[in-house]
């Protein structure tokens, strides 16, 4: 693939998985309520509906899973790279010094050809307008250096992360007992690999949109509202969870 070719597939994928970590916020809203609090599960109590209860609660605990760990399904070839929507498959289409190069270029003409609107109904001179231009090309050459230097980071991280035991045993319990059913798995068998907790979903999802926030601005120049996302979700859940009433007959 032609450097180009990379940094267009790389930001079709970055808005593709921008959008499956909105579901999955989605989803982490609605466990967040049903798996680690009592407001649906002290209705429920001690019945053979809890049964049917922990079923449910599992479902939706492995579909988190499985959504999450999607996301660092590893690529180690240009084919896994273009077939796969996962963080892996963008860090390797970016792997690239000629794609840094690219992105650092798009970064720095944006800024350099962002437009100014002039105050007031009397044009500037041209003294103001070319100390204006020149002021801003020395600020486009400063962040085109903070972009090379994120693109780095972000690279690092997404190697430390795929390095980390947490999204070894996430994507390992995923494999073993969701996506397969396996005596042992690849991993296993290369050495022990721990078990996952409740909670290590969150946290990996939490590591997964720091490194997507940095990845939408090398690759896009933009950036996504998380804080207001949260809110608007919570909002969502807590509407229909937080006064959902189960009546259990038994």
């Amino acid at each position: 693939m032609t450097p180009d070719e990379r940094v267009k597939a790389a930001r079709e994928k970055i808005n593709r998985i921008l959008l499956s970590l909105r579901t999955l916020l989605q989803l982490r809203s609605v466990n967040e309520i049903v798996l680690y609090s009592n407001t649906l599960s002290k209705q429920v109590g001690t019945s053979y509906a809890a049964n049917a209860y922990n079923v449910l609660t599992g479902a939706l605990f492995e579909s988190e899973l499985v959504r999450i760990c999607a996301l660092w399904d590893p690529t180690r070839s240009e084919q896994a790279a273009c077939d796969r929507d996962s963080i892996p498959a963008v860090a390797w289409l970016i792997d690239s010094d000629a794609v840094a190069d690219a992105l650092v270029a798009d970064i720095v003409f944006a800024a350099q050809n962002m437009k100014v609107h002039w105050a007031g109904k009397n044009k500037p001179s041209e003294d103001i307008r070319r100390w204006t231009q020149q002021r801003r090309d020395v600020e486009a050459q400063e962040e085109g250096a903070r972009a090379r230097l994120r693109i780095d980071e972000v690279k690092k991280k997404i190697a430390e992360t795929e390095r980390s035991n947490l999204q070894r045993s996430l994507r390992n319990f995923r494999d073993k007992h969701i996506a397969h059913a396996l005596v042992e798995t690849k991993a296993e068998k290369k050495g022990k690999v721990e078990t996952p907790r409740h909670g290590h979903e969150a946290e990996l999802f939490e590591a997964s949109v720091d490194i997507v926030n940095d990845l939408l601005y090398v690759l896009t120049n933009a950036s996504f509202h998380w804080a207001e996302a949260r809110k608007q979700t919570a909002r969502c859940s807590g509407a229909l969870l937080s006064r959902c009433k189960l009546n259990i007959l038994e």
